[in-house]
């Protein structure tokens, strides 16, 4: 019967993107990035980015762009799909 090998498991892409993703703003960032969102009508790719300082290290937003219906018309919106973290005071 062979011996199992102890050695770590290597991340899988999904895993390797939760490590990057381990960043959860508060609501205050959060809307300090949205008043910096650009227009979705007028942005050209379907993604924006926000980076910001916190505690001297970069950390980075990413809003998605999508199509909504509203009346007989489709108009771009700003989703951000990350989790956010509500502390007690900033309620």
């Amino acid at each position: 019967m062979p011996l199992l090998s102890k050695s770590p498991s290597r991340p899988t892409s999904q895993s390797k993107s939760s490590q990057r993703s381990r960043f959860l703003p508060n609501l205050n960032q959060l809307t300090e990035a949205i008043a910096k969102l650009p227009d979705p009508e007028t942005w050209p790719e379907d993604t924006y980015a926000h980076t910001m300082d916190v505690h001297g290290k970069a950390r980075t937003l990413q809003f998605n762009r999508i199509h909504v219906s509203k009346s007989d018309k489709r108009v771009h919106r700003w989703i951000y799909e990350g989790k956010v973290l509500i502390r007690n005071h900033d309620q």
